[in-house]
């Protein structure tokens, strides 16, 4: 990661070179030598770094030599990058005499950054003193590896994604659990059956293949699978698997925020009510200790007339000890060691038992050493395939293996791990080690993985027509074609990878490389703080409650997970800061705080909400909110979905409040569903006063006029899962800010994103402002999501050309020709998201839809009349999605006729009985997602209907009377067709 940082400084110093020159203004007068002498140094450097990086052989004799180059290198970047910030305040100075005002710091910054430039020259001296410098064979030649210059596409179709593929000597395992613990149908009430062996060994990929077994699937009610890790965390765990059992229309967010206002001794009986009178089957994986599997053993019923079963795995063979069933997990033998081998080291590309003769004695020693655990096995095999079948690559990762085992006391899947890493080009061992940011066994979101790359600067815009978000996903390719990363799950639209998992071995791995080489830090209290002299942390992570005495003038990333009390002084001490996660609870010093991080590049902020009962004078001191009863609802009470969770993001311990939880028996059947009515929870968190009166209309869509408000403090309401508030000011100097992520909040924004011109994405349930939002200086925008109607400005979009997914919020006064028209200049937009909220209809789109000449994703959210003709929809439309259209006419009759459909989702779309598919009717369409559709009871699919359809989803259609069987007749291509609900059926061709 040095390297990148070294390069990111490079460029910042190249750009501020050029800018001289183009400006004509003399900012370097009087470092100019230096600076260009430093970046000089600096391009050394990194050539130095990268070789030494990938040269093992040297390793030790060269380590401590590495390390200090390393930390001149990074102090270096900090003098650029500080120098940077504080010039381009009089650069960005508009006029005469706001240049002059600036003159004065100014010289003071360039006397100051003269004598660090010196500093950083005499401490290399010294280093060069006690070895010749930067001595590398390769040095700055610049060659590529062969192995690594390969184009990222060929890469993808060599990826190893494809389920189940690395799966070796597990039939037999897979039938003996399934008739002695799971469908034995003599054991009644609650089976528990473990799955214990060291880490490694394949215990969850067993769990796994059980889990989705199709004799599981159909036989149980309701299913989910949990990974606890050694990091557990009791309410945390809840939520998922409360997450995983919802009916399919309750409000997912909202039961989250209900759970968390829940004692911490009720959390295990909201659990048991929801699995009360069903069979379940659930994974528990990776339990570390007895305590932590205690904690959650109540939480699931012993129904003697139901027969459920639990699977727990762990790494002690004594947890669970109420196991009734225990498999041991046996290392794999040499013969199907050796076929795992090959199936990851040639990608199942090749008949393995005609491996090349020249490789087959390197690899049978490479299998010995890997002792049949598979995950080295496995990891060793992304080695090999980087080696396209070279003898003497497969010499080379032999040797490796040899000189990691011989360097320390370490065990063999330790030194693979180890040598893995070490074989990765420079890129990937930066990407690598930002793996080590998230929780272990976190389920990362591949987007927002790649967008905390970008802003690290760890990705470089390259010629060619590739956004840095492509090269990045390009990264994250690489890593799981290298078996570094696991995919959890693909996007449904397409084979876009969408969230991804680390092995907790290679997150031990990434967490201890990231501390020797990029000065990374995990506080959990006080006592982990470093006061030693030389400490200078650059990446951060901090789970207690405050940050006094912490030294933060270094940190380019820093993750709150937990509110933090931090003071609005401190933040400015965070001078270099780039990536800031964040949980906060008061907006009157988010402004301020953040707003003094002019380096920031990226930020996510989640709210966390404290319910307290509205005061009419100002708030003094913050303080315990006063217990008030919670209703935890039945699924027909409960209003329909409103957004998804996002998954990465964690909270607090919840408060103390008494909940109310009602029987699976007190629950209704699904009704039609309706607009929620519910009144707005107040907070004190801001001290501007806001009355009903002076709410803009796009937050009447979301507070119904019933609701009850406080006349003085109402700032920050919480309802349905996120919250609103109002955006500060002082965001407007956030000149850099790249990503700014508030997915869970509705935002009131001042016009002040104009000024933002650096922004790629912004993402928030909703954003608004009393008056149009100026955009047009975005011109690097890619993603808006979501914007009221009212707030878009009609005459921008022509210079908004960067921009590709945009989300719009329509209300009654929308003009849908004035919008289409708008959006029409839009020449890159590629995903258009349309929603009304409440029961209001999306306005008659009729032929407005057909300008949008570019357009390849539409989501169209809210009740439909009737649908514009197929002539009137994008030309080039590719995938579709509506939800909550209420349509009564069956709207395949105009759906079938789009000419390049490929994927379409309709959930909660179409109220009628039936729906036809004509003989050629979608022509094109590979993936048809049906959910929710409560009146369906017949889909007849004429022959030739539906030619090229790959993967069909029928998900709670509960009146649907047809077999997988025969819905799947004259279906040649079909490879998936699966059928879920209350009866839980699935079929899989």
């Amino acid at each position: 990661m040095a390297e990148a940082a070294i390069s990111f400084a490079v460029g910042k110093l190249g750009d501020l070179v050029v800018d001289k020159v183009i400006e004509k203004v003399d900012f370097l007068q009087g470092v100019e030598e230096q600076v260009k002498w430093l970046k000089d140094e600096l391009e050394t450097m990194q050539c130095f770094l990268k070789d030494a990086a990938e040269d093992g052989k040297n390793f030790e004799t060269t380590h401590k030599w590495i390390k200090d180059i390393r930390q001149v290198a990074f102090d270096a970047e900090d003098v650029i990058e500080a120098f940077i910030l504080k010039v381009d305040k009089p650069r960005r100075s508009r006029g005469l005499l706001g240049k002059c005002a600036c003159l004065p710091n100014h010289l003071r910054n360039l006397y100051r950054v003269r004598e660090e430039i010196e500093s950083i020259r005499n401490r290399l001296k010294q280093i060069d003193e006690r070895l010749v410098r930067y001595k590398s064979e390769n040095a700055c030649e610049g060659k590529p590896s062969s192995s690594r210059s390969n184009n990222i596409a060929q890469r993808r179709r060599l990826s190893p994604w494809q389920k189940d593929k690395h799966l070796v000597g597990l039939d037999e395992k897979v039938d003996l659990i399934l008739r002695e613990a799971i469908l034995e149908e003599k054991k009644k009430g609650l089976s528990i059956a473990s799955i214990v062996g060291m880490g490694g060994i394949g215990k969850s990929t067993l769990a796994r293949v059980l889990y989705n077994h199709s004799e599981v699937a159909g036989q149980f009610d309701r299913r989910a699978w949990v990974v606890i890790s050694e990091q557990f965390n009791h309410t945390d765990t809840i939520k998922e698997l409360v997450l995983q059992l919802l009916n399919p229309d309750e409000d997912k967010l909202k039961v989250l925020e209900l759970i968390e206002k829940s004692p911490a001794g009720h959390l295990n009986s909201i659990i048991y009510e929801r699995l009360k009178g069903k069979r379940y089957f659930i994974v528990v994986d990776d339990v570390w200790h007895h305590e932590d599997w205690d904690s959650l053993a109540t939480s699931f019923p012993d129904e003697q007339d139901k027969a459920s079963r639990l699977i727990v795995t762990s790494r002690n063979s004594h947890v669970p000890r109420s196991a009734q069933y225990v498999h041991a997990m046996k290392t794999l033998d040499d013969h199907r060691s050796w076929e795992l081998l090959l199936k990851a080291a040639f990608n199942d590309n090749n008949d393995i038992r005609k491996c090349p003769r020249e490789l087959e004695d390197i690899g049978r020693e490479i299998m010995r050493k890997c002792d049949g655990l598979p995950l080295a096995l496995i990891v060793v095999g992304g080695l090999l395939l980087e080696q396209r079948g070279s003898k003497s690559g497969w010499e080379k990762v032999l040797k490796g293996i040899d000189f990691h085992l011989r360097r320390r006391e370490t065990s063999p899947v330790q030194a693979i791990l180890e040598l893995s890493y070490q074989d990765l080009p420079s890129h990937l061992k930066s990407c690598f080690l930002c793996l080590g940011f998230f929780e272990e066994d976190a389920i990362i979101h591949a987007d927002r993985l790649v967008r905390i790359w970008i802003a690290e600067g760890l990705v470089q815009q390259k010629e060619g027509g590739l956004t840095m978000e492509e090269i990045a996903g390009g990264y994250l390719d690489e890593l799981i074609n290298r078996n570094m990363v696991q995919v959890k799950n693909f996007s449904n639209k397409d084979d876009r990878v969408k969230n991804c998992q680390i092995h907790d071995l290679l997150h031990e791995l990434s967490i201890r490389k990231a501390k020797e080489e990029i000065n990374f830090e995990i506080l959990k209290d006080h006592e982990d703080v470093s006061q030693s002299f030389d400490h200078k942390p650059r990446h951060r992570i901090i789970h207690c409650s405050t940050t006094e005495r912490l030294s933060n003038k270094h940190i380019r990333s820093l993750f709150l997970r937990r509110w933090n009390c931090t003071r609005s002084q401190d933040w400015k001490s965070y001078r270099l800061l780039r990536v800031l996660e964040m949980i906060w609870r008061d907006s009157r010093t988010l402004g301020s705080a953040v707003g003094a991080l002019i380096g920031l590049r990226y930020l996510a902020l989640t709210c966390e909400i404290v319910d307290i009962t509205p005061t009419m004078s100002p708030p003094r001191e913050r303080s315990p909110p006063r217990s008030t009863p919670t209703i935890l609802m039945s699924p027909s009470q409960m209003s329909p979905p409103r957004g998804q969770m996002s998954p990465h993001r964690e909270r607090s311990p919840p408060r103390s409040t008494p909940t109310i939880l009602m029987s699976p028996s007190q629950m209704s059947p699904p009704q039609e569903r309706s607009p929620p009515r519910s009144t707005p929870t107040v907070s004190p968190l801001s001290s501007t006063p806001v009355s009903p009166s002076t709410v803009s209309s796009p937050l009447v869509n979301y507070y119904p006029a019933s609701a009850s408000y406080n006349p003085i403090y109402w700032k920050l309401e919480r309802r349905e899962g996120f919250c609103k508030f109002e955006l500060p000011k002082g965001f407007g100097r956030l000149k850099n800010l790249e990503v700014l992520d508030m997915e869970n909040a509705v935002v009131e924004v001042p016009n002040v994103l104009w000024k933002m011109d650096s922004l790629r994405h912004i993402y928030s349930r909703l954003i608004y402002s009393e008056v149009p939002l100026r955009l047009d200086t975005l011109k690097n925008l890619q993603t808006l999501m979501y914007i009221s109607a009212t707030s878009w400005m009609l005459g921008q979009s022509e210079k908004m050309t960067s921009l590709r997914k945009l989300g719009i919020e329509l209300d009654k006064n929308t003009d849908a020709t004035e919008l289409c028209s708008s959006l029409a200049m839009l020449e890159n937009l590629l995903c258009l998201n349309l929603r009304r909220q409440r029961s209001e209809c999306i306005p008659v789109l009729d032929d407005r839809l057909v300008r949008l000449h570019c357009l390849r994703r539409l989501k169209l959210e809210g009740p439909l009349t009737e649908l514009p003709s197929a002539c009137n929809f994008p030309p080039n439309l590719s995938y579709l999605t509506l939800k909550w259209s209420k349509l009564k006419e069956d709207p395949m009759r105009v759906l079938e006729k789009l000419p390049k459909l490929v994927y379409l989702k309709l959930c909660g779309a179409y109220n009628g009985e039936e729906m036809v598919i004509s003989s050629h009717g979608f022509p094109t369409l590979e993936v048809l997602h049906l959910v929710q559709l409560w009146q369906l009871s017949n889909i007849k699919v004429a022959e030739a209907g539906m030619p090229k359809l790959k993967r069909w989803l029928i998900i709670n259609c509960p009146r649907l009377n047809q077999t997988a069987e025969e819905l799947k007749t004259h279906m040649n291509d079909l490879q998936e067709l699966t059928i879920e609900g209350f009866g839980m059926h699935h079929f899989f061709s």
